[in-house]
């Protein structure tokens, strides 16, 4: 990998820490998800540091075209990401549909004891 290369990936990943660790701060991004994006932008800096890792792995599971590994461990965490978040979504989804429910029954409640009262 030519070096202007390797600068620009280091700095990309730097750049994403940092942007990252900004989000966590002022609360836009949670601590699960931080973990997450940080520990991509720490092998993102690895692997610009030392891009002769990926063809060792790659050789190892013997494939023979090393920037295919990389792009095959990004659509797998890609796609785990967005199944993660569709648990979330649903579980959220669920827990709303809850809320409102009780809440529509404590406001039945409520008009009924307003009536009664009356």
């Amino acid at each position: 990998m030519n070096i202007s290369i390797r600068i620009v990936v280091f700095l990309f990943g730097v750049l994403f820490i940092i942007g990252t660790i900004r989000l966590l701060l002022v609360k836009k991004i949670g601590e699960r998800y931080s973990v997450f994006w940080l520990v991509g932008c720490f092998v993102i800096l690895v692997l610009s540091v030392v891009p002769s890792l990926v063809d060792r792995i790659a050789a190892l599971i013997r494939i023979s075209y090393p920037p295919t590994l990389i792009l095959l461990l990004a659509t797998l965490l890609l796609f785990w990401l967005c199944l993660y978040n569709s648990i979330h979504i649903t579980l959220l989804k669920r827990r709303i549909t809850e809320l409102t429910q009780r809440k529509a029954v404590e406001d039945a409640l409520s008009e009924d004891e307003k009536q009664v009262s009356r």
